[in-house]
């Protein structure tokens, strides 16, 4: 599916392109930490920090780093 068919089928649904975007990254805010979802993403940490932070997610303790050694 092209973006051009996807924003088409959203905008067929009734749903904004640019608010289904926000309600997703919301979602992923509240099951990720703001670093990896930023990095998955394509966004500023910054940005994802202020969205968690707007939507009260309880990752303000999280260690960013590679935990994986």
């Amino acid at each position: 599916m092209s973006p051009g068919t996807l924003r088409e089928h959203l905008q067929a649904a009734g749903t904004s392109p640019g608010s289904a975007r926000v309600t997703a990254l919301r979602y992923y805010l509240q099951h990720a930490p703001p670093p990896v979802v930023a990095k998955a993403l394509g966004y500023t940490e910054v940005t994802t920090a202020y969205v968690a932070t707007e939507v009260g997610v309880p990752w303000s303790r999280y260690a960013p780093g590679d935990h994986m050694s």
